[in-house]
């Protein structure tokens, strides 16, 4: 089991293990194991680099992000490097929050690595900023993204794409994955999405991308991709230019356009499924019908917790409830393992965003032999 060592990168340069770094950049260049130096391996490390929310918004890298492609790190599939948000400061999917990062070139990556350098990334938000560019390539480059809103402002036509993906050598299909991810394309470009060239699986689940389409066809493996978005609204959302042709899993995906990919598919989509698309925010709503399908970044779920493990006849039900898109009303209604149903008149208490509520189970028969109430098996409990 290796020994994780956490390098802090924030405003100050204070730091919890191995010295102090004010930039991502400085720290990739400047670590170094006391005796084996970059050697991850050697040393039996997991290096894990936190950025911290303390910057004023933007941690600005300059014209050059971290490149540990070129640093001089060994690693392997267990004793590798993961860019990381501090505790407290992940990824909120908006520009107001979270450990961000941006660079200011026009070719440059906020992060890039190379096929022989494992490096995932967590919980950030990644913005390229750059002005006028006619070429280059991916903006934001590892092995692995989960929990990261990846962002462009590129302004002339480009067509190369906004998130590479690596493959390391001797993973297997499960490593290669992109989870919860938003993407949004800037300017003119085209391709949000390049997954680099690879023999394995590439997975994509839940996860958003804004303003260019995703190209399976970088990629010489299987292409998954499920429960996730596509927004490009009067283009083409999803294309596959691989040669020879690839094996293509696509499942409970929304799209923009009328055609789409695969099964179950949600199409023509507006702006109205995101939490608040002008401003950015391109989480799912609450209420929207990708929500109901579970597509895309579904954050704030709404939820109810029932006080009692055993529901009485005659006896009291009670519980809270958070995340609802409008406060609920009553009554609760109460579904059995035979799909049996009853109402419950309840007293709810407080907001949309959580609250309590309190009602008395129908009691059990004092004359005749039936009444409506609930025989046994698990019970479910939902309020509109």
């Amino acid at each position: 089991m290796p020994t994780t060592v956490y390098v802090d990168v924030t405003s100050s340069g204070n730091n919890t293990d191995a010295g102090g770094y004010t930039t991502l950049s400085q720290a990739c260049t400047d670590y170094s194991d006391a005796t084996h130096g970059k050697d991850l391996v050697a040393a039996d490390v997991l290096l894990v680099f936190r950025v911290h929310d303390d910057f004023g918004g933007y941690l600005n890298e300059g014209s050059t992000g971290a490149n540990f492609g070129t640093a001089g790190y060994t690693t392997d599939s267990t004793r590798y490097i993961i860019v990381d948000a501090a505790p407290g400061d992940e990824c909120t999917f908006t520009e107001s929050s979270g450990a961000r990062i941006q660079i200011t070139s026009k070719f440059g990556q906020t992060i890039e690595t190379v096929m022989t350098t494992k490096v995932e990334v967590k919980n950030l938000v990644l913005k390229e900023a750059a002005g006028l560019i006619t070429g280059g390539e991916s903006s934001h480059i590892a092995h692995k993204f989960t929990n990261c809103m990846c962002l462009t402002e590129r302004g002339a036509t480009d067509d190369k794409g906004l998130v590479g993906i690596r493959n390391f050598p001797g993973e297997t299909d499960s490593d290669k994955f992109i989870g919860s991810m938003a993407v949004r394309l800037g300017g003119n470009a085209q391709k949000n999405l390049i997954t680099g060239a690879s023999n394995f699986t590439t997975t994509i689940q839940g996860s958003v991308f804004i303003g260019g389409y995703v190209d399976a066809g970088t990629s010489y493996g299987a292409f998954n991709i499920s429960d996730s978005v596509i927004y490009n609204p009067g283009n083409s959302t999803f294309v596959d230019t691989s040669n020879p042709p690839k094996s293509i899993t696509a499942d409970n995906n929304a799209f923009s356009d009328a055609v789409g990919v695969g099964t179950n598919k949600q199409l023509s989509i507006g702006t109205d499924q995101f939490t608040n698309y002008a401003g950015g925010d391109y989480t799912t709503a609450a209420g929207s019908t990708m929500q109901t399908n579970g597509i895309g970044i579904i954050l704030n779920v709404p939820t109810i917790t029932v006080d009692q493990a055993n529901l009485a006849p005659g006896g009291t039900i009670s519980g809270t409830y958070t995340n609802f898109a409008s406060t609920p009303t009553s009554p609760a209604v109460l579904t059995d393992s035979n799909s049996n149903t009853i109402n419950v008149t309840v007293t709810v208490t407080g907001t949309s965003s959580t609250g309590t509520f309190t009602g008395t189970m129908p009691s059990l028969p004092t004359t005749g032999n039936t009444s409506n109430f609930l025989l046994f098996g698990t019970v479910s409990v939902a309020l509109d």
